[in-house]
């Protein structure tokens, strides 16, 4: 017994030592680094698409609105637009470029209503149609806006501290920011330049429509608000506190302002409207589509002129 032990202990010392394999790379799929975006054809497709929409009286088409009884008021807010467009700075006429003939533009109706379903006004804007932009055209398009919920919240710790709430609109927000790309847009539609009919707009500033504007006027607004004292909550890239004493939530280009000192909203009111064209709207009672009531026993925010609004286009009254 003991010789076959002496046997099986000299043949373990003469096997070769094992090696020692490491377990193998985590296997990792190969991707195509090919910049994917759509064919010109299904871009043009798209913004076809996007002008047969289908019209509405508060939304009509710019061929229903010149024809309508409506049509002085309609080509007044246009030419409106148009004014403020050039008195910006938003767009410089040159010879059509040989690498394309533009980005069509559109020309977008609306006729706005106060809280209780009557007219407010006939408003018109410039669209451009981002959805034929090349993707070499911009970088990032993400803009934070402040949520609801958030700015429910909000109304209802205002109520609580017993702090006003202002709101302002930024007039033609998106033509705020300066564009680094080099954009060229059609010119509108029945409104071209007498003598430069075959020339195109090299944009100067963002606007409405293109897939960058968004973010270009945020970035612009958050520098501005910063140079007034105003500076971005952690959480929250939409709202704006100077101290404790006030807060200032922003909705792409609507503004409330909530704070107990007075003075201080009529400062922030001041300085903005010193940075930017502003409409100061007063104490908010209607924001978002949403009307805010505040009497003897607390706030309220309802949307009764919205069911109103269904209720009469489905013959519900």
């Amino acid at each position: 017994m003991d010789g076959e032990s002496d046997t099986s202990s000299s043949e373990e010392e003469k096997l070769p030592p094992k090696e020692v394999t490491e377990p193998p790379p985590p296997f990792i799929p190969r991707r195509s680094t090919r910049i994917r975006s759509l064919s010109r054809k299904a871009r043009e497709n798209a913004a076809a698409s996007v002008a047969r929409k289908v019209s509405s009286p508060d939304y009509p088409t710019l061929k229903e609105a010149l024809a309508s009884k409506d049509a002085p008021l309609w080509r007044e807010a246009i030419l409106k637009e148009i004014t403020e467009l050039k008195e910006r700075g938003t767009w410089i006429l040159v010879p059509r470029p040989k690498k394309g003939k533009g980005l069509p533009c559109k020309t977008v109706l609306k006729v706005k209503r106060n809280a209780d379903g009557s007219i407010d006004k006939h408003k018109a804007r410039i669209v451009i149609l981002g959805c034929l932009q090349d993707i070499f055209d911009y970088d990032e398009t993400y803009s934070s806006v402040a949520d609801f919920t958030t700015i429910r919240a909000a109304i209802g710790l205002a109520e609580y501290e017993g702090a006003e709430i202002h709101q302002l609109d930024i007039t033609n927000a998106f033509l705020c920011g300066t564009l680094d790309e080099e954009i060229y847009m059609q010119q509108p539609e029945g409104f071209e330049e007498a003598g430069k009919e075959d020339h195109v707009c090299l944009l100067q500033k963002s606007i409405y429509g293109l897939k960058q504007a968004p973010r270009v006027w945020h970035h612009a607004l958050r520098e501005s608000l910063l140079k007034i004292g105003l500076v971005p909550l952690h959480h929250a890239e939409s709202a704006f506190s100077g101290n404790s004493k006030i807060i200032v939530f922003v909705y792409v280009d609507d503004m409330l302002i909530i704070s107990k000192d007075t003075s201080l909203i009529a400062k922030v009111k001041k300085d903005t409207s010193e940075i930017f064209k502003v409409k100061d709207l007063g104490i908010a009672n209607f924001f978002l589509g949403v009307e805010i009531e505040r009497n003897n026993t607390g706030s309220f925010i309802h949307q009764k002129g919205y069911i109103r609004s269904i209720m009469s286009k489905y013959g519900m009254e």
